[in-house]
């Protein structure tokens, strides 16, 4: 699924600047879709759904509340879990309105020297860009769970996420991780599941590493 290998390097986003206060968390994981071949006959026949991204997303999610110490609420029935500083969406409650939505929630509540991270596991693909501003003439995507159908609800372009990217530096509000661990998620698939673990252990020791840097301003990056 090079699809969702592509993704990686869309979302590994890292802005500058110490966190003093609070870090929010939008986590997204995704393997059944709306319109995916199993559920609509007439999808694109490669459009399948995917098996161990919401696995993933638990796993991740346990290793950053124990490791780096995050609030993140767990999704323990249904498929969204919402608490004071996180919002984490899986399957039908992912949505591109969901997904945005608990985006701008948690920017909406962060201020300057809070950082927001956002991490998604799923599909990715690319799109034809109408914008004439990317040099490969397409656009790296997120699929949302209601993408693709015949209402024609689009995909989360790069474009999209580096508007409300650049809106949140503005304000001073650190994105300092978003990262999709699509290595482990190709990898789960694929049944190595040592391989898997070993790609999973790495994304979170980034990102607990980055935070800790980031308390101390010693992350570095410009």
């Amino acid at each position: 699924m090079p699809s969702i290998a592509r993704v990686a390097a869309l979302l590994l986003l890292l802005v500058a600047g110490p966190v003093r206060a609070t870090v929010r968390v939008l986590m997204v994981g995704i393997d059944q879709y709306q319109f995916s071949l199993a559920h609509d006959p007439k999808a694109d026949p490669k459009f399948h759904d995917l098996k161990g991204a919401v696995n993933d997303l638990k796993t991740m999610r346990v290793t950053l509340v124990t490791t780096a110490h995050l609030a993140i609420a767990p999704v323990t029935s249904g498929c969204r879990a919402v608490g004071p500083t996180s919002v984490v969406l899986t399957n039908d409650c992912a949505g591109r309105g969901a997904i945005l939505a608990g985006w701008d929630r948690l920017m909406a509540a962060s201020t300057r020297g809070d950082t927001v991270l956002f991490y998604f596991s799923g599909h990715g693909s690319t799109v034809i860009d109408d914008t004439d501003t990317q040099e490969s003439g397409s656009s790296d995507t997120l699929v949302p769970y209601d993408a693709r159908g015949r209402e024609h609800n689009p995909e989360i372009i790069d474009l999209e996420l580096k508007a409300r990217i650049d809106g949140a530096t503005a304000r001073g509000v650190n994105v300092s991780l978003a990262i999709v661990a699509a290595e482990a998620l190709v990898a789960y698939v694929e049944g190595d599941r040592e391989r898997a673990a070993e790609d999973f252990d790495t994304v979170a020791e980034e990102i607990a590493t980055r935070l800790a840097a980031s308390k101390t301003g010693k992350d570095g990056r410009s």
